[in-house]
């Protein structure tokens, strides 16, 4: 909130808390508006990253990244 939705980043790690959490509709929901959001060279990420909760699946950052 003390961001006004406004931070791509942000919205991406809490999408990624929904899904994790199994609210993937809340987790579809923040992603698409993180996406719009974002920069160009960080959208196509981001997609991967929709594509999973739409699928029903978290995304999961591998270790070291």
């Amino acid at each position: 909130e003390l961001l006004g939705w406004k931070n791509a980043h942000v919205l991406d790690t809490l999408s990624a808390a929904y899904a994790e959490s199994g609210q993937f509709a809340e987790a579809v929901k923040w992603q698409t508006k993180a996406i719009e959001l974002a920069p160009a060279g960080a959208k196509a990420e981001l997609q991967s990253h929709l594509q999973l909760y739409k699928a029903g699946k978290p995304y999961r950052q591998k270790a070291g990244k």
